[in-house]
């Protein structure tokens, strides 16, 4: 299956901030699987075809954890075009620096993005299994407060393409450990085995961290089961990585 090929975009209605997240046809955005002569000249030409320049670009070293990084106009050009100078060990970026272009890289795993109107502050998550069970998603908010003074309320949020329920089982090890976290909602059996609702495990976390619930997040198109995406759990060795990007346009 493959949805509308038009580009996902997180905040269409808010216009001093932009977002995207690439796809297949895009080529592969990871430095794992690619040249880096490849890999520059796609981010280059993706980047190009929404009007930005890769050297506003800043990339992290994704481990699946939980480090929030803060970005400034400093750090641009870091992780863009050479692998050795991304922000070590950070599965999070937040900035309320203008033309700062946040960017993290996936293949399943969902990108969550932050933007804060009254403050005009952004952030972006890498959020897999793990990152989730560490909090990752809470401690965007709550690091959005911490920094740039946001409150929980006036944050909007977003969750781009991401594998779904339905394509993502787990081994019973993983399955345990979201089970005492978050308890059975999050998980569904199928023909014997659990399927993780990561979806509703960022929703869960969101809200706890919010104090509040939290019911206007849409959820996104599934990796796995559309064509247009890259995605570790159906391709394997063969998938690539797409882009998620997040930049405050106006000061």
């Amino acid at each position: 299956m493959q949805s509308n090929p038009r580009t996902w975009e997180p905040f269409p209605d808010l216009g001093w901030v932009r977002g995207g997240f690439s796809r297949r046809s895009h080529g592969g955005m990871s430095w794992n699987g690619n040249s880096a002569v490849q890999v520059v000249e796609n981010r280059t030409a993706y980047m190009a075809r929404q009007g930005l320049a890769l050297e506003w670009c800043v990339g992290a070293e994704q481990v699946h954890g939980d480090r929030i990084s803060i970005v400034t106009e400093a750090d641009c050009r870091r992780g863009a075009t050479d692998p050795d100078t991304r922000l070590p060990a950070t599965d999070g970026l937040i900035t309320r620096t203008p033309g700062v272009i946040l960017t993290t890289l996936h293949a399943d795993c969902a990108p969550v993005f932050f933007a804060d109107p009254l403050n005009r502050s952004v952030g972006l998550a890498h959020v897999g299994w793990r990152s989730a069970v560490a909090g990752l998603p809470g401690k965007m908010l709550r690091r959005l407060a911490k920094e740039f003074h946001s409150r929980p309320a006036s944050v909007r949020i977003a969750v781009g393409p991401m594998i779904s329920e339905e394509r993502y089982p787990v081994d019973d090890e993983v399955a345990t450990a979201f089970r005492q976290e978050f308890g059975d909602t999050v998980l569904a059996m199928r023909d014997g085995n659990a399927h993780l609702d990561l979806f509703a495990v960022i929703v869960r976390d969101l809200e706890h961290a919010a104090g509040f619930p939290i019911t206007a997040l849409e959820r996104p198109p599934c990796t796995a089961s559309d064509s247009g995406y890259w995605s570790f759990r159906r391709d394997g060795a063969d998938a690539r990585s797409m882009m998620a990007w997040l930049t405050i346009t106006t000061g």
